[in-house]
């Protein structure tokens, strides 16, 4: 069936349709309203109350036209034989668990010796990291070692500074998409605005493409009526946050800052609509897997489906540019049975994931592999419909590749894509035991943010230059 649009829209549907608990007014303690919870302010060291973000200058267009791709899988990858031993920088033989990027060899730049540095200075590498701590020191650069209770990231994240390079004339600033990991889990999204504000993502595909193509294929008077309609809307909510912000103290007038940010991409996804629209044809939905949150943790029988049809949503997007930023996690915690519709015959007998990180390297290398398998199709998607060679696409997760579970050493940190030309490819680089934090402002570098750091500044040496 065709998706269909309606012409007219409340100020209630309005706010419900384009995720309104961004538009709401939250409580703030210095008006009698709800604080955070005791737990998170007295968990929270100084590095999760740093600045959002920053130190991006006005961009040039080369830097604008470029894409950021991240897709996040848990538990890393089965330790030391994620990596190519032997060969050389640009003659090597990609791993197993990397056989299914094969096709894409040339366009591949896999990090190797990229170690979660601050833990192990701390001592706290020895026993194994955990998931909670390392995920978070991954994904917002500031390491916190409080185990799995850890509220989430110090800190903004790398592909919400990038998009505030490359995203600000595009429809949408960036798209995060959680692929049925259950809200209690701090792996439902990668993208964080700063610390203690998660980037709300989409779970179900139909929310997904509604989001992505909300106005498009209507007649250009339908359109502009809902789109003035839309605008008098977020005119009444900024000027309601103008008031209330002149009436709260300092730390709820930052939160409130980031709400009206939020209002303020709104309007800019508004003002693209037409533009995005004129080199777009919106695909058709015909019985579209669905992810309604039916399961708690995980999307059901339907995760090849839906996994894939999320993919081919995000590579539409980028295609059509009405984004240039996008995040995907993938489930963590799930059973590889033969419940999975479609999933290959000899994926069914794995079972637990997490069980088999810990257990069965062999079961274990499968998921990996398969992982690899589904991006090689991705990157061969983009390169189809001709975004790759501006694009960089980042493959990563919270767990190490040397030694044994829950590892520090050798993050499986994989890159394809140059970003226009800023990333020499198809090597395998030994990057001197240096830390995310470098990798990341490399790749914001490569994007037009000058920020000289990323996430803690301790953590930070500086671009890895072999990479470029």
């Amino acid at each position: 069936m065709s998706r269909s649009m309606k012409q007219g829209m409340s100020r209630r549907g309005f706010l419900t349709g384009t995720g309104g608990f961004l538009l709401s007014i939250p409580f703030f303690q210095s008006l009698g309203g709800c604080s955070r919870s005791s737990k998170s302010n007295e968990n929270a060291s100084a590095s999760t109350r740093s600045p959002t973000a920053g130190g991006s200058t006005p961009p040039n267009a080369a830097d604008v036209n470029k894409r950021l791709i991240m897709f996040y899988t848990g538990f890393g990858a089965v330790p030391d034989t994620f990596f190519p031993s032997g060969g050389t920088e640009t003659n090597f033989t990609l791993t197993q668990q990397m056989a299914g990027l094969a096709a894409h060899k040339a366009d591949l730049l896999l990090c190797n010796d990229i170690d979660l540095v601050p833990f192990i200075r701390a001592g706290q590498a020895s026993g194994g990291v955990g998931h909670g701590a390392p995920y978070c020191y991954v994904v917002g650069g500031w390491p916190i070692f409080m185990g799995d209770d850890t509220p989430g990231p110090g800190g903004i994240s790398l592909d919400q500074k990038v998009a505030q390079v490359v995203g600000q004339t595009t429809r949408m600033r960036s798209l995060a998409i959680n692929l049925g990991n259950s809200e209690q889990y701090l792996t439902n999204t990668i993208s964080w605005a700063g610390a203690n504000q998660p980037v709300a993502p989409y779970r179900d595909p139909v929310a997904t493409f509604n989001a992505i193509f909300d106005g498009f294929n209507v007649d250009p008077a339908v359109l502009q009526a809902i789109t003035a309609e839309r605008k008098s809307v977020l005119d009444f909510v900024l000027e309601d946050y103008a008031s209330v912000r002149a009436k709260v103290n300092h730390d709820d007038q930052q939160q409130l800052d980031f709400h009206m940010q939020s209002v303020r991409d709104l309007e800019t996804q508004l003002d693209n609509i037409a533009s995005s629209q004129a080199s777009c044809t919106v695909p058709t939905l015909n019985n579209p897997p669905r992810d309604l949150g039916t399961w708690q943790q995980g999307t059901g029988p339907d995760f090849v489906a839906i996994a894939q049809f999320q993919m081919d949503l995000i590579a539409t997007a980028l295609a059509c540019d009405i984004t240039r930023v996008v995040t995907m996690c993938w489930q963590t915690e799930m059973n590889w049975d033969t419940s999975l519709v479609g999933m290959d015959a000899d994926m069914t007998n794995i079972g637990d994931a997490h069980l088999a990180s810990h257990e069965d390297p062999a079961k274990f290398g499968k998921i990996v592999n398969w992982y690899s398998k589904k991006f090689g199709s991705f990157i061969q998607t983009l390169k189809d419909k001709q975004v790759f060679d501006n694009s960089l696409f980042v493959w990563f997760s919270e767990n190490g590749a040397q030694g044994m579970s829950h590892s520090a050493y050798k993050m499986p940190y994989v890159l394809a894509g140059n970003a226009g030309g800023s990333f020499r490819t198809g090597r395998h680089v030994m990057c001197g035991h240096r830390s995310p934090n470098d990798l990341y402002i490399t790749i914001q570098n490569a994007f037009g943010v000058t920020d000289p750091v990323f996430g803690d500044p301790a953590a930070c040496t500086g671009p890895i230059t072999a990479l470029t």
